[in-house]
């Protein structure tokens, strides 16, 4: 777009990413906004250097495209390793007798976080996890493959009728938390 620069950039480092490659999209522009009202300057997401951090994940595909991934917010990492909620909700969802799937991230002593799968099955579908887990493999790095998987008959809901991903992600964490 005329006079707007794009970047993504690292969301660990800030540092600018290779083409092709998941990193927060940050935008400059004469026209941008100098800072967020009644917002202290050192919790603005505008850097000293002038790039909005926009919280948005993705990435500049070979032709140019800006491709969007995600919420910087949603991104899982476990034991070190960067984790998009999306790429593994898009793989869960093509197993067979899957109807929804929402990802989270759960708390743990060891990695930091976990991926959890919450998962809305089709009517009359059942689910296997190992039968899961060995066709995840053939797509997933093992560190993506979720820890955990919780079966749900319905997700909860905003006044919208949009997930309320928050009393979801709580409602997992508690169901981890107590082994069911």
């Amino acid at each position: 777009m005329p006079h707007i620069e794009i970047e993504i950039r690292h969301p660990g480092t800030d540092k600018k990413c290779q083409q092709g490659e998941i990193g927060e999209i940050v935008v400059k522009s004469e026209n941008l906004m100098t800072a967020y009202y009644r917002v202290r300057i050192e919790d603005q997401s505008l850097g000293g250097d002038g790039w909005l951090h926009t919280g948005d994940l993705g990435y500049i595909r070979s032709d140019g495209y800006l491709c969007f991934t995600g919420r910087l917010k949603e991104l899982i990492i476990r034991g070190g390793e960067n984790i998009y909620p999306n790429e593994v909700a898009s793989v869960i969802s093509m197993l067979s007798g899957i109807d929804d799937v929402k990802i989270v991230r759960v708390q743990s002593d060891f990695y930091g976080e976990e991926v959890c799968a919450c998962i809305r099955l089709k009517e009359g579908a059942s689910f296997d996890e190992a039968r899961a887990r060995e066709e995840l493999k053939k797509v997933l790095a093992k560190f993506k493959i979720p820890s955990f998987f919780i079966l749900y008959d319905r997700f909860p809901v905003l006044a919208t009728g949009k997930v309320d991903m928050i009393a979801l992600k709580k409602d997992a964490e508690d169901r981890v938390k107590a082994g069911i």
